[in-house]
């Protein structure tokens, strides 16, 4: 067997090195022809560059093709698109104390009334051409409103059937109810002023909340047709609360008799109109009337609320809030209701904060507390409090049709472009306050100086990923002077002026690398990957890899010019071991990073495809540019001309031929031959004769070895055990920005975030108890908050429960809706009752009791009563309920066409409900394990509730940026091992060693422990961010490592001499490979970026400390002890031998063959006889020729 590998070894190598001579002596004759296909190739490649696309999502882009959340994503953005975007602006004092006072609460009203106030003159507003026309966009053509029903809008005032025309029967309903109510003839008495004619609401408020909501100043963006209503609102809520209950009376008989005048104008005014059904429709108005009347004109209200202005210190403020917050924890059940009643009696009601008519938690705008000296207990302050606003998607069905029919665009691209420039308007604006502008109001001396305003939108969040990226300019800079001086350095040569030196070539060799680098993102464009926010770090690796490659050619070249021979056998010398090696490298590293796209992750796709791309177009360039600018260089240094200046030569006289150009015939049968006369480099004699000999002693390299067991089995421990995962917005924030003081003060103070329950379902008739049964199991988690419950803002909850599921008064109202259905069933007596009651058919009944005979109680529990409904009631009630108030929960519902399976308008009566979605909040979010353990807790909680044909989830922003850290470290664990799979393959076959193939392993293990295991010592964490580096370190590596076994393969000798040789062979590639890296990167540690410093700068240096002290310290300790045959040696190694410590390893790759050799142990010495005294030099000279060649024929 061992026979077999070696002569495969044998064929496999001599066969490549054949291809690379042919090659060699090609590209000498015909340089130019190469250097210009090489062009070529790289114009083709950056044809593509304009076809890239860029994944810019920090969710997504680390989670598994077929994972939970992508499966969860479709569906969620398949019914309702992207997540809404979400803007936040948080209000603190700059000192850092109470902002719960009246000047801040003031402030906080004037920047609300700028944000969000669309009817204010002062609102922000932005200027757009569409269709060549100017149009005023305002804060209500983005932000999230509720969708109210036509039955809400205004009317026409001059025509008096406009609101039978436009299904406007509510808001016609109360402008009439007012007149009639203050008609001074029906005897009330009231006041107030009625709502003028025309009179209906057209648009709803921007959806938010805010400790603004305690108090009357809520309604600051209300928009007018809202305020007027506010003016008679508590009015005529007080009075329909005097009636509640009552069957008689003069106040019960006035109103009602309005009620039946508003009825019979409407049935008249439907029958002049021929309206349909005209006398059902009018008596559903009417108990739709008076259903809303209490709920319409208190709760949607800020009215009954106090004002800030009506207490008397910010101490009475902060314990309002606090009462309120109290009261949502220790009674929930208090409602809107409640905090009406305390107002009309002249108590100051709770914070009930409001929206919409619902409770809305108050921890969600509610920073940290201030607590009390003396009493822990006793919270006295609030630090920051918040106003998040959700904002529309680009793609959200509902917003794309309404900004068709509004300004004719539907395109995403366009109206993302037009939602990213609205937050520009919204960031320019809040960025002013919060660097205290003069003007502002909150400038030095201005009124709100005190006040610190801090924003967040989901532009800020690319925003930041740009600013943070970005380092300063003057340290690339930098950098790059560095390298390119040291390359000066290195390859530059003063002496005999300047004509041994290659700094032309070398920067040749930079300008390939680079376009490479460049030619990389066209491949990328033309195979249709796109490409990750971070491949700017996989473009820095691949450039370091590609330089790599160029040092191991300007090397390998240097040591073997010889201008005594022809500029082809110089070639030759340099690509049969350079290019060979280099080949050896591209194949490895490119069937190792395409066997990493097997992992179905699209950051690694994206990662291993863009490394693949770097790796062939680097060795495409370098063999089809580089070598042939190699090949002119040496006829430079032939032609006596000075580097950098090729077109002037040395003393201006024409180069003087040596011997072997004039006997070029001679010798053209005779191998290469690597003799110890070659010259050697400052950095090869460094390692030949101080660096090896102190590594390769016997005892230090035990010592060496023992120390890499010992450094690997704690980096591992720390690896596995101590490195935190996640990534905080304040890792990426640039000091000083407006993103970087928003994090802060959000992570430190604010530990809630909103998510949604999504439900899926053919048939929702049928498990409408399964999805009531989803909010009660949530109720139980410790991860939700406790008020509102989850319940309280699901749609079905709503609709079951009543039309509205606000208040116990619409529950009378609907109880006396199925009476008027279901009273012939009912034993009710009295003529009086029954004669109150307008009977209407049981199939018009709103829902359907489990027993008739509760419809005599006060107050039917309707919300259980109506769970579930009839299976064939189920469409009809929500085709009634999504008619009226429903109308505004249309964003959370989704519904197909069931004949073409298309997305169809939830009011088109056939279309089926398929998707639903509830917004929830979590608490207690502070840290990344909070995060992940609130995930898996809320993801058990809805788990267990899906069945075939009904599934549910929690969907989420913290689904996605933090849930993917659930198995991030197993896909990279899998990752690591497809590369490592894809490394092993070509090592095993083009070095034929299994040997090999494992130290090369070993070399990416050890690896990847050093470096992931300094993520916890440079205090850092395990993310996207810090991942790639740590992919990216395999690559150099691995080159590093596959360059230092090719030249330790090539030699023959015992292991310990020819790991001496290598070391001086391998030592100035390598070094100058991870020196660049590091002097290009070190300016980076004096950024005033942290996040490029952390996870940049630092994580790099890293990557080069790694890079270097595997090839270059512990493989050459263990290739000394334990390395691979030579290619051609069919011998053992055998052991030290410290007799032949003066003769130096030899490397033979090609055949060679004579009759008069004298042998001597393992080697055979050449000499070359010739009683021609121009041969007299190389008669002398002695070549090592291994001993198994010595009975070929010549």
């Amino acid at each position: 067997m061992a026979y077999l590998l070696l002569k495969a070894r044998k064929k496999i190598y001599h066969g490549t090195s054949a291809i690379f001579k042919k090659y060699a002596k090609t590209v000498t004759d015909h340089p130019g022809v190469y250097c210009i296909v090489g062009l070529l190739i790289a114009a083709l490649a950056c044809v593509g560059i304009p076809l890239v696309k860029v994944d810019v999502s920090l969710d997504t882009v680390w989670m598994e093709e077929n994972s939970r959340f992508i499966e969860e994503q479709n569906i969620y953005v398949e019914n309702f698109g992207n997540l809404p975007r979400l803007g936040v602006s948080v209000f603190s004092q700059r000192d850092g104390s109470n902002i719960i006072t009246k000047e801040a609460l003031t402030g906080m009203e004037e920047v609300l009334k700028h944000l969000y106030a669309f009817d204010s003159p002062d609102v922000i507003k932005m200027e757009k051409m569409i269709d060549g026309k100017i149009v005023e966009m305002k804060p209500d053509d983005f932000c999230e409103r509720p969708m109210l029903p036509d039955t809400f809008k205004p009317t026409d005032p001059t025509d008096p059937y406009s609101y039978v025309r436009k299904g406007a029967y509510q808001s016609y309903g109360y402008v009439e109810f007012t007149k009639c109510v203050t008609d001074p003839a029906l005897g009330l008495g009231l006041k107030f002023e009625a709502l003028p004619d025309g009179w209906g609401i057209e648009k709803a408020p921007c959806m938010r909340v805010t400790v603004l909501d305690c108090f009357k100043e809520g309604g600051v963006d209300y928009p007018d047709d809202l305020k007027t209503l506010e003016k008679v609102g508590l009015n005529v809520g007080i009075m329909m609360e005097g009636i509640k209950g009552k069957t008689t009376g003069t106040r019960y008989n006035s109103i009602h008799q309005c009620f039946d005048k508003i009825e019979a104008k409407m049935k008249a005014d439907m029958d002049v109109l021929a309206v349909p059904d005209s006398a059902y429709n009018a008596a559903r108005e009417r108990y739709l009337l008076e259903t809303f009347t209490w709920l319409i004109f208190t709760a949607f209200g800020y009215d009954w609320k106090y004002s800030i202005h009506d207490f008397k210190t910010d101490q009475d403020l902060v314990d309002h809030v606090k009462q309120s917050l109290d009261e949502q924890i220790n009674n929930p059940n208090y409602g809107i209701e409640n905090c009406i009643k305390q107002s009309q009696i002249g108590e100051i009601p709770r914070c009930c904060t409001t929206w919409a008519g619902s409770d809305v938690g108050q921890e969600l705008y509610m920073g940290h507390k201030i607590f009390d000296e003396n009493n822990t207990d006793k919270w006295t302050g609030v630090k920051s409090v918040r106003n998040p606003v959700v904002a529309q998607p680009s793609n959200n069905p509902l917003w794309v049709k309404e900004m068709k029919e509004k300004y004719g665009l539907d395109d995403p691209e366009e109206l993302e472009s037009l939602i990213v420039e609205w937050e520009n308007k919204t960031i320019h604006y809040l960025n002013s306050l919060r660097q205290g502008g003069n003007g502002t109001g909150f400038g030095p001396g201005e009124r709100y100086e005190s006040v610190q305003v801090d924003l967040h939108t989901d532009r800020s969040t690319s925003d930041m990923a740009v600013d943070s990226g970005a380092p300063e300019m003057h340290l690339l800079i930098l950098g790059a002077a560095l390298m390119f001086l040291y390359s000066f350095v290195v390859m530059g040569s003063f002496s005999n002026k300047c004509i041994n030196s290659n700094i032309l070539t070398m920067i040749i060799g930079m300008i390939v690398s680079g376009l490479a680098v460049v030619g990389s993102s066209g491949i990328l464009g033309f195979i249709g990957v796109p490409a990750m926010s971070l491949s700017v770090l996989v473009q820095l690796a691949g450039f370091i890899l590609c330089i790599g490659n160029i040092y191991i050619l300007m090397f390998t070249f240097n040591s073997r010019l010889d201008t005594d021979k022809p500029v082809e056998d110089n070639m030759v010398a340099t690509i049969e071991f350079g290019g060979h090696a280099i080949f050896v490298i591209t194949a490895t590293l490119l069937c190792g990073f395409l066997c990493g796209v097997y992992v179905p992750i699209p950051g690694f796709r994206s990662l291993c495809v863009q490394m693949a791309a770097i790796c062939l177009m680097a060795f495409l360039l370098q063999m089809f540019i580089f070598v042939p600018s190699m090949v002119w260089n040496c006829k430079r240094t032939q032609d006596n001309r000075m580097d950098c200046i090729p077109v002037k030569r040395q003393d201006g006289k024409p180069p003087k031929k040596s011997f072997l150009t004039e006997t070029k015939d001679l010798f053209k049968n005779y191998p290469t031959i690597r003799h110890s006369t070659t010259k050697q480099s400052l950095l090869s004699k460094f390692a030949n004769a101080i660096y090896g000999p102190i590594i390769l002693n016997k005892v230090m390299r035990l010592l060496i070895i023992a120390f890499f067991i010992i450094f690997t089995g704690g980096t591992a421990y720390v690896t596995l055990q101590m490195t935190n995962d996640g990534l905080m917005m304040s890792d990426v924030a640039k000091p000083g920005s407006y993103q970087a003081s928003f994090a802060k003060i959000n992570e430190e103070q604010f530990e809630m975030y909103s998510s949604y329950i999504v439900t899926q379902s053919t048939k929702y008739a049928s498990d409408q108890q399964q999805n009531m049964d989803v909010y009660d199991n949530l109720a139980k988690n410790d991860w939700l908050v406790e008020f509102p419950p989850p319940k309280a803002w699901d749609w079905l909850a709503d609709g079951r429960a009543s039309l509205t599921g606000f208040s116990k008064l619409s529950q009378e109202v609907e109880n006396k809706i199925t009476q008027s259905a279901f009273v012939k069933n009912l034993d009710v007596s009295g003529a009086a009752s029954v004669s109150d009651i307008t009977f209407i058919s049981q199939d018009d009944a709103l829902f359907r009791p489990d027993n008739v005979l509760d419809l005599q109680s006060d107050y039917l529990p309707t919300i259980n009563a109506s769970v579930p409904l009839a299976t064939h009631d189920f469409r009809w009630r929500l085709d009634d309920w999504l008619g009226n108030i429903g109308h505004i929960s249309l964003p959370a519902l989704s519904c197909i066409n069931p004949s073409t399976d298309t997305k169809a308008d939830c009011r088109d009566a056939d279309s089926t409900l398929v998707a639903t979605r509830t917004g929830i909040y979590m608490k207690g979010l502070r840290t990344h394990e909070n995060m992940i353990d609130s995930i898996n807790a809320v993801r058990n909680s809805v788990d267990d509730m899906n069945t075939p044909t009904f599934k549910t989830f929690v969907y989420g922003f913290i689904f996605g940026f933090w849930g993917l850290y659930v198995n991030l470290r197993q896909n990279l664990a899998l990752l690591c091992g497809c590369i490592l799979v894809g490394i092993v393959i070509p090592i095993t076959i083009f070095h034929c060693s299994l040997n090999a193939a494992f130290l090369i392993a070993l070399c990416m293990i050890v690896g990847i422990f050093q470096v992931f295991g300094s993520f916890w010592m440079l205090g850092i964490n395990f993310n996207g961010f810090s991942l790639v580096p740590l992919v990216l370190s395999i690559a150099i590596v691995v080159q590093h490592s596959i360059f230092v076994i090719h030249s330790f393969i090539g030699l023959v000798n015992d292991r310990k001499k020819r790991a001496k040789k290598t070391l001086s062979e391998t030592f100035p590639a390598v070094f100058s490979s991870v020196f660049s890296l590091f002097i290009l990167i070190v300016p980076l540690a004096f950024t005033s970026i942290p996040f490029i410093r952390n996870y940049i700068c630092f994580v790099f240096l890293s990557v080069s400390f790694t890079a270097f002290n595997i090839p270059l310290l512990l493989l050459p300790c263990i290739l000394s002890l334990m390395g691979p045959r030579n290619f051609d040696s069919g011998c053992e190694d055998g052991d030290e031998s410290e007799s032949e410590t003066d003769i130096e390893p030899t490397f033979m790759p090609a055949p060679l063959a004579t009759n008069d050799f004298k042998q001597q142990n393992n080697y055979t010495r050449l000499t070359l006889r010739s009683q021609d005294t121009q041969m007299e030099e190389l008669a002398n000279r002695q070549y090592d020729v291994p001993q198994d060649r010595t009975n070929s024929p010549i």
